[in-house]
């Protein structure tokens, strides 16, 4: 499944293991009792079991169970719209059966509608979602999931008498040759749906694979007089698969069903993205008077980016609201990363000046977290938000049985969203700029529906270009304006697109490139050529390696040899060659080499590699990965782990390998990218010559090299002061990353909640600016605010969707925060390895040592039956070490001093690895993973050196170091520091610990 823009997902499968010792198999037609027809696509099942299906198109279905599952008492229902419902135990079921295999269904006798005759015109409406804006989605990718359904709960504006018209939605992937889907509407009781108001099946072929599906209801007359849920189940599916998936939205209320006659499960602030147009009768009276509220809470967003509100037209808007309403109570809850202190204000007459003075007062600071508003214990009658909607510590959550009105006074803001948002709970959205102040106030004081169209923004009026280097295009070039954080970067082609203007000035950096700078004179499409730092770049390949030539060579394990001198027992497998069904090992080499059986199927299989002589001892193959011997299958591998396979069969096995390689050998090279610490042979094989650490190195200090302006706030005699410096401070350093870490670090001495306030505003600052955003994930991590990191870590994956490290964070963090469900759907995603757009390859040793953490520490809180077996336990070490840049052409350079007083240096400098540091770019990896064994037991040193030239501080190179002490024990512990390695000129000891 193509997992484009996947932020977090649910899906609709079967959660059933069957035991084939128990099974109850179960073959019978369901039957019309009057006319003795067959019924199509009736829903059978046990009720809130998980186990169900639908009878085909000539009645017949087949229902299988396990015995051990199902009681004699359980209720087992059929049901069909037009039919009387049939539940029976399953013991007089099953007794029935064995006389007749046909079920009879009563047809019900419905009455006539009462003919309504409307004398006032039809008003078109639209209800439900406006737009697909939204990263999520709800899928189906299982055939055993028939009559499973995905709905959304749909408000109404216009209670009465409600026509709906057409049902859209957007698909974002369809496998299948097509599928039959039933539209269901039902009421709702109890907040789960309850009777399905429909007289006739509706069905729908889906043969679209992407893009905007339209149904049709008009000729079905369905009207709807409250509040209802309308789903799509699944009838039938045409073709060998289905991986089935249309948008949801972190709005709303979902409901799904998983088969049949299943329970449903309610899923909060979260909605299928079902746009419904309808229609209804409106009189030719005056718009309705809303109640007029008692009781107003109104939030006002203080975040960084609201200081540049249009106050005036608010206050405006404000006094003549509270005019119309008289005498109202108002709470007034400022809010940006938290919800301030509350201020009650006693409207009297109309008179608020009282008001008017505290959001005059206002101090803004922070990010926008809108997951704290409307608390479901708050008494109020309506809500009132002044915000631009652009969350960025948290989501919107909004209220359904309360007016909510979103008012916003800037141009910019999140327009479809907040008008979303205000509809469901037939509030309005009104944005200043556009809608005059007595309509604001007409919209206050009367139910209207909102007829404003908002498009999201278009990238057309922006500055786009192209920039080649020796006309090849430049891949991954960083372009931003200077001065700022607006930041971007380019794609395969070399093409960019950036918010710059007339005069701004345009830096591209690009290691092996010389930097360049460039006035933009002009905001069209521009062409920038890059020059070589060096006299010539060497020619760098990722995917295959050829000696001069051409020649390609081959690990043979204990060397590296040109493929043809291999000789003719030689047969070589690239990775480009490997099926991409392929889930373990054994799916690569079955049937794709010469001589070589393979018995069994997935991690469970015996390898036989025939050579010219048939004889009749067995000798299993010789297994060489990366030059490792394994004498059995390396059954950890994944096929994203490995490059190329070869196989050495009869002789050549036994002359490179002696006995050991009689029954032929594989060699498997891998793109692993990290590195074991191990054997004092390992550690000689890298270390450099005179190793000997006879060094001199000052502790990390945070205060290294500490900014001038830090000196201007420890000289504050009080907090009031050092609060007055900070503000005047900021005027000066407002868009420097750096700034707010220094002085969110310096403001824990006074006040820790400010200090975290202070840190949240790099997420206003760079919003969009990958950089900033990592380095303030770095940062909460450090501080344990993990519920803050996991939004971070979802906005990281959206603007980098490409990057495997959004994946492999994303995941962790989900973890880390009790999120299992979500994380493990990451881990599949992963190893399935299916996302065409990302390359999981570089971090594949990091994630087999996260998945397998995860299974052996929360195996219990999911379902694991298609994870292999490699995977469900960790492997215990002393420590393992990951260290995390937010910039993927951080210069720097790592030391390890072993017990025994040697050292290992790892360094992540394009002159040093280019290759490497090409396929990280490529691959979107800023991590690397470094465990240590017991072979050296005793203290180990870990140092640390910027290599980096560039001072900015404006959006620097920050670092997370992450220690895993006795990692895969019980007893295991974590500790996590935050790096400023632009700092960090001169060598310094980062970490120092015994094993």
């Amino acid at each position: 499944m193509n997992l484009r823009k996947l932020l977090l997902f649910f899906g609709l499968l079967l959660p059933i293991v069957l035991s084939a010792q128990y099974n109850i198999n179960i073959e019978a037609y369901v039957i019309d009792q009057k006319t003795n027809e067959p019924i199509p696509f009736a829903n059978i099942g046990f009720v809130d079991n998980g186990i169900g299906t639908v009878s085909r198109e000539d009645g017949w279905f087949n229902l299988i169970y396990d015995e051990a599952r199902i009681s004699k008492t359980t209720t087992i229902q059929i049901s069909s719209i037009g039919y009387e419902t049939l539940s029976l135990s399953a013991n007089y079921f099953y007794n029935l059966l064995t006389k007749d295999n046909k079920i009879y269904l009563q047809p019900k006798v419905e009455g006539l509608e009462e003919a309504i005759v409307y004398a006032d015109k039809s008003v078109r409406d639209s209800l439900g979602y406006f737009s697909y804006h939204s990263n999520l989605m709800a899928y189906w990718k299982d055939k055993k999931a028939l009559g499973g359904e995905i709905g959304s709960f749909i408000k109404v504006r216009k209670k009465g008498n409600t026509k709906i018209r057409k049902l859209k939605f957007n698909i974002l992937e369809n496998s299948a040759d097509s599928i039959l889907v039933r539209v269901n509407v039902y009421s709702e009781k109890r907040g789960k749906p309850n009777k399905n108001i429909l007289l006739n099946n509706i069905y729908h072929t889906i043969a679209k694979k992407q893009g905007e599906e339209t149904i049709d209801l008009t000729s079905y007359n369905i009207r709807v007089q409250e509040d209802f849920i309308i789903t799509l189940e699944l009838i039938k599916v045409y073709g060998d698969d289905i991986e089935f998936a249309i948008t949801a939205s972190q709005y709303g209320k979902a409901y799904l069903r998983y088969v049949s006659q299943d329970a449903w499960k309610r899923l909060y602030k979260r909605g299928i993205a079902f746009k419904l147009e309808t229609s209804y009768f409106e009189s030719n009276k005056p718009n309705e008077e809303r109640q007029k509220p008692d009781h107003i809470t109104m939030y006002w967003d203080t975040s960084l980016s609201m200081r540049n509100r249009d106050l005036e037209e608010e206050k405006k808007l404000l006094k003549k609201y509270f005019s119309a309403l008289g005498n109202v109570r108002v709470d007034l809850i400022p809010f940006s990363n938290n919800l301030q202190k509350k201020q009650t204000f006693d409207i009297r007459n109309g008179k608020s000046k009282q008001f008017i003075s505290a959001i005059e007062n206002l101090i803004y600071n922070g990010a926008s977290d809108f997951s704290k508003l409307f608390p479901d214990d708050l008494d109020t009658d309506q809500y009132i938000v002044f915000t631009d909607g652009l969350e960025t510590y948290g989501n919107h959550e909004p209220k359904y049985d309360i007016p909510i009105f979103y008012i916003n006074s800037k141009n910019k803001g999140d327009h479809i969203r907040l008008q979303e948002a205000s509809q469901i709970s037939d509030g309005f959205y009104l944005h200043l700029p556009k809608i005059s102040p007595s309509q604001s106030i007409t919209y206050l004081l009367k139910n209207s529906v909102d007829v404003s169209v908002y498009n999201k923004g278009s990238v057309k009026e922006f500055l786009s270009g192209k920039i080649v280097a020796d006309q090849s295009p430049v891949q991954g070039c960083t372009v931003r304006v200077k001065g700022s954080l607006l930041e971007t970067e380019t794609d395969a082609d070399g093409r960019f697109v950036i918010d710059a203007k007339y005069k701004d000035v345009l830096v591209f950096e690009h290691f092996g490139m010389v930097k360049k700078e460039v006035t933009l004179s002009d905001v069209k499409d521009i062409k920038i050529e890059l020059v070589p730092k060096y006299d010539r770049l060497d020619e760098i390949n990722l995917k295959t390696k050829k000696l001069n030539g051409g020649e390609e060579i081959v690990n043979r394990g204990d060397q590296k040899v040109n493929k043809r001198r291999l000789g003719n027992g030689t047969y070589v497998l690239d990775k480009e060659d490997f099926p991409t069904s392929a889930i373990f090992l054994s799916d690569i080499i079955r049937g794709r080499f010469p001589g070589v059986q393979v018995i069994g199927t997935g991690d469970r299989v015996i390898y036989r590699i025939r050579g010219r002589r048939s004889i009749t001892l067995e000798i299993p193959p010789l297994f060489i990965v990366d030059g490792v011997q394994f004498t059995e299958a390396p059954v950890f591998l994944q096929p994203s782990m490995i490059e190329s396979i070869s196989v050495i069969t009869g002789l050549g096995g036994t002359a490179r390998y002696g006995a050991a390689g009689a029954g032929g050998v594989f060699i498997i090279e891998t793109t692993l990218n990290s590195f074991d610490l191990k054997s004092e042979e390992d550690l000689n094989a890298l270390l450099v010559k005179g190793n000997d650490y006879d060094e001199s190195v000052y502790l990390l200090d945070a205060n290294h090299n500490k900014p001038e302006y830090l000196s201007d706030l420890w000289n504050s005699a009080s907090y009031k002061e050092a609060l007055a410096s900070f503000y005047d401070l900021r005027e000066t350093y407002f868009s420097e990353v750096s700034f707010y870490i220094q002085t969110a670090e310096y403001f824990m001495i006074w006040d820790k909640e400010f200090s975290e306030q202070i840190l949240s505003n790099i997420a206003e600052i760079g919003i969009d600016n990958y950089k900033a955003l990592r380095s303030l994930a770095f940062k909460l991590e450090e501080t344990k605010q993990i519920d803050k990191a996991v939004v971070l870590y979802e906005k990281l994956l959206a603007l980098k969707p490409n990057y495997a490290q959004s994946y492999l964070d994303l995941a962790r963090i989900y973890t880390e925060n009790k999120n299992y469900t979500e994380a493990f759907d990451l881990y599949k995603l992963m190893l399935a390895n299916k996302n065409d757009n990302v390359k999981f390859e570089g971090i594949a040793k990091q994630l087999t040592s996260q998945i397998q953490s995860f299974m052996n520490d929360h195996r219990s809180q999911v379902s694991y039956t298609d994870i292999p077996e490699v995977y469900l336990k960790v492997k215990s070490v002393p420590a393992r070490i990951v260290f995390d840049w937010n910039d993927p052409k951080a210069a720097f350079e790592l030391q390890f001093v072993s017990p025994k007083n040697k050292y290992f240096k790892w360094s992540h400098n394009y002159e040093d690895q280019p290759d490497v540091l090409l396929q990280e770019l490529e691959q979107g990896i800023v991590s690397k993973e470094f465990v240590l064994d017991k072979t050296f037991q005793g203290q180990w040193i870990v140092n640390i050196k910027s290599l980096d030239d560039n001072t900015s501080s404006i959006n620097p190179v920050f670092m997370k170091y992450t220690i895993y002490h006795n990692y895969g024990l019980p007893e295991e512990t974590k500790e996590v520091k935050f790096i400023k390695l632009y700092n960090q000129k001169e060598k310094v000891s980062l970490d120092k610990f015994t094993i």
